[in-house]
């Protein structure tokens, strides 16, 4: 009779360890690489289950493997819990950075860089005071080519719409850039949910570039390593991110570039080249617009959209052509230069169709930017000169709407 009670518990014990020792294996492996801090919270939570199987209270060593196996889920259940909130992703709030580029290493940007973010992971100069509105507000949405990450905050295409328009009708006007680099049409949709409750008149949106890029990579490969779900992207890592940041914040960091700006320039070069001339965008991409649209029109927003400019266009010089790498990037081929010409103007022209079919606010801005160095550093991101234009054809887009939100 003991012999078979000792061997109950030692099956018991057993179950409870590897159970634990299963959570812990889980945790591991979705432990984010580049957040150290968020990687040791996450590896704390997950490792508690197995640690705690060495406490001489059984109600306790219970309890830390149902936590264990509610870390599990949350992780799993993410996407389904959290919607179209999933995929809204922000930089990192009260942020303040400073590049030095050091000359050559990109045409249009030299010397400092500041780059700041507010209390909400926005870039906004001067900071807004988003519980008392006092103006018109205008939200911009999109990837790297709305972030301009590279650039002075007071340089960026946002900013200078801003100044442009409140110079032009001689009242406060707010244009508040959340844009993320790499982010696709998907993500637009979680952060104009995002943004509802900030009370906006105007959304500008400029997708493209990115969703071209996944659809590539979608049919022929990538090198980047699958997408992977991180503790971070879970609902508690990023409630315990979002603490964080409020708490700490980034403080101020200075960064000296003296590399280009971009991946692997030349890539046209690569041995292995494809041509694609597919006959219209993909599904992902406008099931996403459709989104968007439907939002706008549920909440009564003006919704305007951009094509993407791009340095994809028959006339680019050979020096322009030189500095591509996003053809695609990450990717050990590359797609001809007129299969690339072709997707640009397949995907902004199923832009405005959207718009237009839909009866959004359209504007080309793709065929206002020359794709030259003297406007951009790479295939589809401005220098300071190509930002300066890009908020001149911008702010003449938006002035009638201005004009009408004014009456």
């Amino acid at each position: 009779m003991r012999l078979d009670t000792a061997r109950s518990k030692l099956a018991a014990l057993l179950i409870r360890v590897c159970l634990a020792a299963g959570i812990l294996g889980y945790g591991i492996s979705i432990a984010p690489p580049g957040s150290p801090r968020l990687m040791a919270l996450g590896l704390g939570l997950f490792a508690l289950p197995l640690l705690c199987q060495a406490l001489p209270w059984p109600l306790a060593r219970a309890y830390a493997l149902w936590f264990g196996v509610f870390l599990v889920i949350q992780s799993v259940m993410t996407p389904v819990l959290l919607g179209d909130a999933a995929d809204l992703i922000t930089n990192r709030p009260n942020m303040e950075i400073t590049l030095n580029f050091e000359d050559g290493i990109g045409p249009g940007i030299t010397g400092p860089q500041r780059i700041t973010t507010d209390e909400k992971s926005f870039r906004v100069s001067p900071r807004v005071d988003y519980r008392h509105k006092s103006g018109l507000r205008i939200f911009a949405i999109g990837g790297s080519t709305t972030e301009q990450e590279t650039l002075n905050d007071e340089a960026t295409w946002t900013h200078r719409t801003q100044a442009a328009l409140s110079q032009e009708f001689g009242r406060p006007i707010e244009v508040i850039n959340t844009g993320i680099r790499g982010l696709r049409a998907k993500h637009h949709v979680a952060t104009l949910k995002h943004i509802l409750l900030l009370q906006p008149d105007i959304v500008v949106f400029l997708p493209g570039v990115n969703d071209w890029i996944f659809d590539i990579h979608e049919r022929f490969g990538t090198d980047r390593p699958p997408n992977r779900v991180f503790f971070s992207n879970t609902i508690l890592g990023r409630v315990a991110r979002t603490e964080y940041d409020r708490i700490f914040g980034l403080g101020t960091v200075s960064i000296v570039r003296n590399r280009p700006l971009t991946g692997e320039q030349g890539s046209l070069d690569r041995a292995r080249k494809v041509s694609w001339l597919p006959d219209r965008a993909s599904d992902q991409y406008l099931d996403s617009l459709l989104k968007i649209s439907a939002i706008c029109r549920q909440n009564k927003l003006t919704c305007v959209f951009l094509t993407q400019p791009s340095a994809y266009q028959m006339d680019a010089p050979e020096e322009m052509r030189d500095r591509f790498w996003m053809t695609p990037p990450i990717a050990s081929y590359t797609l001809t230069f007129e299969s690339l010409v072709h997707i640009a103007q397949l995907y902004n022209r199923a832009l405005a169709d959207f718009a237009n079919e839909r009866g959004h606010p359209f504007c080309d801005l793709a065929s206002k930017i020359s794709p030259t160095t003297e406007n951009f550093y790479d295939d589809v991101h401005y220098n300071d000169a190509g930002s300066s234009r890009v908020a001149e054809a911008v702010t003449d887009c938006l002035k009638p709407l201005v004009a009408a939100q004014k009456r």
